[in-house]
């Protein structure tokens, strides 16, 4: 008896471990990736899309927004097919400037410097760079948006009249700390008046400290060290002593 019980449980072993076990599918697709703000820059999620029907925004190609539509963006990019299917969405830190193109049925739109991204593969691809037949786009409140800031960029962007009248903290003389309100920064250095404009900003390293001072009705504050800086002039104005 105790045989033919050890028998039938072997069988029903094998007859078990035939039978694959059913995959767990993943979750829908978040419409966009700006609420993931706990993920780290090379974290990743999976997600499956329906099928392709209206959407809302992309911005970029390759590499994208967070806050551009997940699904178009996996279709634009050629991760998913317009049928709908399961994609990894990689974040990365931002770029200076994302470019329109129509690909795969979707037309993206160009944006200006956003502080976070998404792609589809693994390695994330490059940023775009900007040239001088761009039109140059809204300046980030701060410089301090870019993650991937390095020294010796340079970049267009321009301040409405709005921005201008919204001033922002400013820290330095000639050349500020990366958080320093852009378009406030920039009245003050002189090269914007109220009516604003366009501006190209230099990147370079930090100093040990910014210096305070009363220029273009903008009283900036002083700083100890920072990391990064940046000016609205090349060579940048040397680091106060």
């Amino acid at each position: 008896m105790l045989k033919l019980a050890a028998r039938l449980l072997a069988v029903l072993g094998l007859t078990f471990a035939a039978i694959p076990a059913a995959q767990a599918e993943s979750s829908p697709c978040p419409a966009n990736m700006s609420s993931y703000f706990n993920l780290k820059n090379g974290d990743s999620i999976k997600c499956t899309c329906p099928a392709l029907a209206g959407g809302r925004t992309v911005w970029g190609t390759a590499r994208y927004t967070v806050d551009s539509d997940v699904c178009r963006s996996a279709v634009h990019a050629g991760a998913a097919p317009a049928a709908g299917g399961e994609v990894t969405v990689y974040l990365s830190e931002g770029c200076p400037i994302f470019r329109s193109n129509a690909k795969n049925g979707v037309q993206s739109t160009n944006y200006g410097p956003y502080a976070r991204t998404f792609h589809f593969v693994k390695d994330a691809p490059a940023c775009e760079v900007q040239t001088k037949d761009d039109p140059a786009a809204d300046c980030p409140f701060s410089m301090s948006v870019f993650a991937q800031m390095k020294p010796g960029q340079t970049w267009r962007c321009k301040c409405s009249d709005q921005r201008m009248k919204n001033a922002g903290s400013v820290y330095g003389d000639g050349r500020y700390t990366a958080d320093s309100n852009t378009c406030t920064a920039a009245k003050h250095a002189g090269v914007l008046q109220d009516a604003g404009g366009e501006v190209t900003v230099h990147t370079d390293e930090g100093c040990k400290r910014f210096a305070a001072a009363a220029k273009n009705g903008i009283t900036s504050r002083e700083w100890g060290a920072f990391t990064m800086s940046y000016a609205f002039a090349k060579p940048l104005p040397a680091c106060p002593n």
